[in-house]
């Protein structure tokens, strides 16, 4: 089992009530609420390669921070995470969040597969995951992420450096004080720096640091394996 601690944050006009923003001023309100957003929905690193076999991994994301170009902190929103190996190099999992955020309710689920090539101390793995956003009455978020990393494992410590693209659609239908549709495509790149220390045979915890232009994220993990 793998319980995961993420923190997130925003400015004070970031929420999930697009009414009252205009077409050409959506993309401004957006980009930082894709940021939390992307964050959220990245796998933790210790479930996109492991040299335990086999691996089942359950995870909960509890809480994040960070500043996403804002000024006032919010909380992220809550989800669980499934990993499981299917073989020495190949790992399925994914993600479900259901959760009251932002005084909106939300819905998020993806499935994401990752592979790693290497030895049980270093190796570089490649993942893909997708995750549909629902829930929000203005609009619904389709994120699509490719990410590549590279590991190295101690007896009692892990190091991962990485990069991960999100590329995501929200889809906008706003209803007030004018109703309209749009599609609004936001590209996010996210680099990642992870450590982590291992507390006894299945117990682990850490800390992932997220960067992108004007947008830092911090999140930290606690990790039970079975």
């Amino acid at each position: 089992m793998s319980i995961l601690i993420l923190v997130g944050a925003t400015a004070d006009s970031f929420s999930l009530d697009l009414s009252g923003t205009a077409i050409p001023d959506l993309r401004a309100v957006l980009l930082p609420l894709g940021s939390v957003i992307a964050t959220e929905q990245t796998p933790p690193s210790p479930l996109l390669g492991s040299d335990q076999q086999p691996l089942l991994a359950l995870g909960g994301t509890l809480f994040s921070w960070g500043s996403p170009a804002t000024n006032s902190p919010t909380m992220g929103y809550p989800s669980v995470w499934l990993a499981v190996s299917v073989s020495p190099n190949l790992i399925l999992g994914g993600n479900l969040a259901g959760f009251n955020w932002l005084d909106d309710n939300i819905q998020s689920i993806g499935p994401f597969i990752s592979t790693s090539w290497g030895n049980n101390q270093k190796f570089i793995n490649t993942s893909f995951n997708i995750h549909h956003l629902k829930g929000p009455d203005d609009f619904h978020l389709r994120d699509i992420a490719l990410s590549l990393s590279q590991t190295i494992k101690y007896p009692k410590w892990l190091f991962a450096v990485g990069y991960t693209a999100h590329f995501m659609q929200f889809k906008v239908h706003v209803k007030e004080p004018q109703s309209y549709q749009t599609i609004k495509n936001i590209d996010r790149g996210l680099f990642r720096l992870s450590a982590y220390r291992r507390l006894g045979k299945s117990l682990q915890i850490g800390d992932e640091l997220y960067l992108s232009t004007k947008s830092v994220m911090t999140n930290l993990v606690l990790l039970l394996y079975f």
